[in-house]
């Protein structure tokens, strides 16, 4: 694991590969950097240096209580990439990451060379979508993270995943009950007031990213 000291937090990341192509997965809600270890080392053997950051509040990140904006994840973002001089990159995310993904192409366009977007959606939240993310925040707090690890695992996971592959299921269930609640509680309460992702300039960017087809 390296480290690197950004925005008043220190960000734990893992980086391999080498070479001008980088690839920054941002994990979702409620994991770490980890989940991304079995996709490493085929991207490392197709050309391309890889970065997983653990986000702020999660992992080895430091946790910030209160409430984190996504704004604030995509600056810290933007930040490790300052930090390691790299300019551009390939960005994936996965649900929350893929959220947080959309907001730093909206704020950093001239960083993004692609994205990859997995399990999420651009909407902002909806009014009972606000009250279940800050209620689950305050359930967090109240009773940490065993029993809501519990409780999402089966949303995970099919249940035939759950049984055949126990070691998948096992690395879920502890990232999730390794996770500081009030670093889950606050990107939550963050989470809750996204701004709608869609917007006119981040759709002039996504139509720029698009293969143009060459007229019949």
């Amino acid at each position: 694991m390296a480290t690197a000291s950004v925005n008043g937090i220190t960000i734990g990341y893992d980086e391999i590969g080498e070479g001008s192509n980088v690839l920054l997965l941002v994990h979702g809600h409620p994991f770490n950097r980890s989940m991304w270890r079995p996709q490493l080392d085929a991207v490392r053997k197709a050309g391309w240096r890889v970065l997983t950051p653990d986000l702020r509040g999660y992992g080895e990140t430091t946790v910030v209580p209160g409430k984190t904006p996504f704004d604030v994840f995509a600056a810290d973002l933007a930040a490790l990439l300052n930090h390691l001089d790299i300019g551009d990159v390939v960005i994936a995310g996965l649900s929350m990451g893929g959220q947080i993904v959309m907001e730093f192409a909206r704020r950093y366009p001239h960083r993004v060379r692609g994205i990859l977007l997995t399990a999420t959606f651009p909407q902002s939240e909806t009014d009972e979508g606000k009250r279940h993310r800050n209620a689950m925040a305050d359930r967090l707090l109240r009773e940490g993270m065993g029993a809501y690890a519990a409780d999402v695992l089966p949303q995970m996971l099919a249940a035939r995943s759950i049984t055949t592959l126990p070691t998948v299921a096992d690395h879920v269930s502890r990232m999730v009950r390794a996770t500081d609640p009030e670093g889950a509680a606050a990107a939550l309460r963050g989470r809750a007031e996204r701004p709608e992702a869609f917007n006119t300039a981040l759709i002039r960017f996504l139509t720029r990213l698009m293969p143009t087809r060459a007229a019949p």
